[in-house]
């Protein structure tokens, strides 16, 4: 995950989160009902919580995850 990180050019932090965190929705690499660890994530992305937390808003707007207050976020949909 790190080096995708690392090619990024001149986009901001969250839409390059939010764009990651879309691409392995859709491809199946992150499942319905899989929970989303902010703290893995932003360590293997190395990134800070904020845009993490702006990603998953997004996100969740989209409805491709769904945020549990005191539970977490977890994904909501898988594309074929």
């Amino acid at each position: 995950m790190r080096g995708y990180m690392e090619t990024l050019g001149v986009r901001g932090v969250t839409e390059s989160v939010v764009q990651y965190l879309r691409i392995h929705i859709i491809e199946g690499e992150l499942v319905p009902g899989q929970k989303l660890n902010e703290i893995e994530l932003a360590v293997c992305l190395g990134i800070n919580h904020t845009p993490l937390r702006e990603a998953f808003r997004i996100l969740e707007n989209a409805h491709l995850i769904v945020s549990i207050p005191r539970k977490g976020c977890y994904v909501t949909v898988r594309y074929q």
